[in-house]
């Protein structure tokens, strides 16, 4: 008999990233969060910069991720840091779009940009 898991609302979601966070410490990055939430982290959507859709933090998201992630990160005990190309290449996973850098305007086209979530400076 095949047990169903519960499906994590977005609340229930931002507490799992923070526990992931804590868990993972500074430079936790979105392989790291697949790790630990499993296939609910899952879904078709890409996570953007606000107001900048060629600029993809990750992809192949849910969106009751995105709206957890976004309540983390507002809750101000987490935050976002640049990152780079290998760190992802040496966990294992990493999007094949070409890898961009946080700017003040979007992208033409679709970009990457490497970033891993660290425990907020209080």
């Amino acid at each position: 008999m095949e047990t169903e898991i519960a499906q994590l609302n977005a609340e229930q979601m931002a507490d799992k990233i923070l526990e992931a966070v804590k868990v993972y410490g500074a430079g936790t990055s979105f392989v790291d969060l697949e790790n630990y939430i499993g296939g609910q982290m899952t879904g078709t959507l890409s996570f953007h910069l606000p107001g900048k859709p060629n600029s993809v933090l990750w992809d192949g998201v849910s969106d009751t991720f995105i709206d957890g992630l976004v309540r983390a990160v507002r809750s101000k005990n987490i935050e976002f840091r640049p990152s780079i190309f290998m760190l992802y290449a040496m966990d294992g996973k990493f999007l094949t779009l070409p890898v961009g850098t946080i700017r003040k305007q979007d992208y033409k086209t679709p970009h990457w940009i490497p970033v891993v979530l660290s425990p907020a400076k209080g």
